[in-house]
């Protein structure tokens, strides 16, 4: 019998390649299947890349490309690919600053920042991996 593995927990897919110039800049590029991180920042996520969305909000459209980027960069933190004690403060940052950008009013955005400074640290280390699961 053939199984599969997966990892369950995304709810939206990118239809295409996403670009973004970004203030992250790693000692050296980052390459993995669906990100990379070169060393100048910008962030390219390859079409097909999984996330899920604004956490313990409503998706609103002010909110997905900040939570696509912001999922991204913590997804390489996790993976230590990026070291979190560095690089997490300003992914936070540039999650609050995608959101105004995108018509999100700057108190909400404020809020959700404060949110993911209080909150996030152990969504961005290795503990929080998405376990693989098997089937059948």
């Amino acid at each position: 019998m053939l199984r599969i593995a997966f990892k369950k927990g995304y709810k939206y897919q990118l239809e295409g390649e996403f670009t973004l110039r970004t203030p992250i800049i790693p000692a050296r590029g980052i390459a993995t299947d669906y990100i990379q991180l070169a060393p100048d920042g910008t962030l390219m996520l390859a079409r097909s890349y999984a996330w899920d969305g604004p956490s313990g909000v409503p998706d609103v459209a002010s909110f997905m490309r900040a939570s696509l980027v912001h999922d991204a960069l913590y997804q390489l933190m996790r993976h230590d690919l990026l070291d979190p004690d560095n690089y997490r403060k300003p992914a936070d940052q540039l999650m609050r600053q995608l959101c105004v950008e995108d018509g999100m009013n700057p108190i909400a955005a404020g809020a959700a920042y404060a949110c993911v400074r209080w909150l996030g640290d152990h969504h961005a280390r290795r503990e929080s991996r998405k376990p693989l699961l098997f089937a059948p």
